[in-house]
């Protein structure tokens, strides 16, 4: 078994562990970029810790969900005016993977829609990245990936290199009791989706399993709660733990059909959130593989009901889960429908995550997927 478990040097994890970012920031330089969105939720605790230890701030507050190439740019090319040390991303995973891909090209020449996993792997370590996650879902702190869009092309995907492992990753729950409730679900859903990818992936190994169970255990068990209790903060740290043990796991095991067919929804409509995207696609995903995973999954579905015995039994408790948050389930809720099919098959056969399911799948299969869900 080859096995290298990569995670970012210095893992912050806790209620009040923002105030700590002081003790580790200054080895990584003086000056920094801070990519957040235009709320600047949380930027003045953040600037003011920074200030105790001389650190200088530039402030790119351009980011929305599913941050686009072309904005990414921008910073880039604003940190290498500024000459910053290193690149902080603030909030949930759209900041911290445009962060990301802002200390790419700050390095590189070009575009960092240059730098896709299936085009050229970054060559020149990027400038350090330090994650600050505001949310429990994207697992971004923890991994080398950088999802982004492409505006002109409506496409989504990603930069892999463990270049973008953050330096520092601050999981601070404290920071997660201002996020609503539809974007609690849809982040949790993303950390299951992790966890359960991984756990059923072809390259999943004892200790990605270990985390991932775990992590799906966690959610299972806290997320109702926690959906009801939204300012519970004993439930934001069972649920911030669940996402950072999620992102280990696919950091070292890796995601599987779900994601590479919910990436190009969000692809052609970035304002469908990629929780959200995920759940649309995920029961068929569930029919399709109980059999060839059964023990994990009627492991994982035990931890709803203790009594399930078979595969379909575990599919089906686990699709309840699902719907019983009771968003909207079809492509054409989202703004998409059967004329769009061909360019999202098109989209999700370039991820090679598709390929890395208990069954083996077909393109037919995957086209079949997307019209059932149309």
């Amino acid at each position: 078994m080859n096995f290298n478990f990569r995670m970012p040097n210095y893992l912050l994890f806790g209620q009040g562990k923002l105030k700590e970012l002081n003790k580790y920031i200054s080895l990584y330089g003086k000056k920094f970029l801070i990519v957040c969105t235009k709320s600047r939720r949380y930027l003045t605790e953040v600037q003011n810790i920074l200030a105790q230890e001389n650190i200088k701030t530039i402030v790119f507050d351009k980011i929305e969900p599913n941050p686009f190439a072309e904005i990414c740019d921008e910073g880039g090319k604003i940190a290498r005016e500024e000459k910053v040390d290193g690149v902080i991303g603030l909030g949930g995973g759209s900041p911290i993977d445009a962060a990301k891909a802002i200390a790419v090209i700050a390095t590189h020449t070009g575009s960092c829609w240059d730098y896709l996993f299936f085009k050229k792997s970054p060559i020149i370590k990027t400038l350090p990245i330090i994650a600050i996650t505001t949310t429990s879902g994207t697992g971004s702190h923890m991994t080398p990936y950088a999802v982004i869009n492409k505006k002109d092309t409506k496409e989504k995907s990603a930069i892999a290199s463990d270049f973008c492992i953050p330096k520092i990753a601050v999981v601070d729950p404290n920071l997660m009791l201002s996020v609503s409730k539809e974007t609690t679900i849809f982040t949790a859903f993303d950390a299951f989706a992790h966890s359960f990818e991984s756990y059923t992936n072809l390259n999943a190994n004892p200790l990605t399993d270990l985390v991932a169970f775990e992590s799906i255990k966690l959610i299972l068990e806290n997320i109702n709660n926690l959906i009801e209790n939204l300012d519970n903060i004993e439930l934001r740290t069972k649920l911030a733990l669940a996402d950072t043990y999620a992102g280990i796991a696919i950091c070292n095991a890796g995601t599987t059909l779900p994601h590479a067919m919910a990436q190009p929804i969000s692809g052609l409509n970035p304002k469908v959130a990629h929780g959200h995207s995920l759940m649309i696609v995920y029961p068929e995903f569930l029919k399709l593989n109980a059999n060839y995973a059964k023990e994990k999954f009627i492991k994982v579905a035990q931890i709803i009901n203790k009594n399930i015995k078979s595969a379909s039994e575990a599919a089906n408790v686990l699709i309840k889960f699902i719907m019983d948050f009771k968003v909207t389930m079809k492509l054409l809720d989202v703004g998409l429908g059967k004329d769009d099919i061909n360019e999202l098959l098109r989209q999700c056969l370039i991820f090679p995550d598709w390929k890395f399911c208990p069954k083996k799948i077909s393109e037919e299969e995957i086209k079949l997927i997307y019209e059932k869900i149309a």
